[in-house]
């Protein structure tokens, strides 16, 4: 299964983590097939509380029935990559 990268609870994470620049992620937010929409502004709030707290989840939006949790396993000195 192909996901996209904002997808998920593994979206709020890599909202922020890999690079995007601002247009480019609202441009790949706004094509989210989201069972449960959000606006781009609470999921970039979800995206920056995932990144203070180390985790995020996703209660629906992707699929109604299905919640998520996510957290990034960090490699020192190492960069995301995607």
């Amino acid at each position: 299964i192909k996901v996209p990268l904002l997808q998920g609870s593994m979206g709020r994470i890599m909202a922020l983590e890999a690079g995007l620049p601002d247009e480019e992620r609202h441009h790949l937010f706004r094509a989210l097939p989201l069972a449960r929409p959000i606006s781009y502004r609470t999921f970039l709030g979800q995206a920056r509380l995932a990144r203070e707290q180390g985790w995020s989840q996703d209660d629906g939006n992707w699929h109604v029935e299905v919640a998520s949790l996510c957290a990034p396993v960090r490699i020192a000195n190492a960069a995301v990559e995607l």
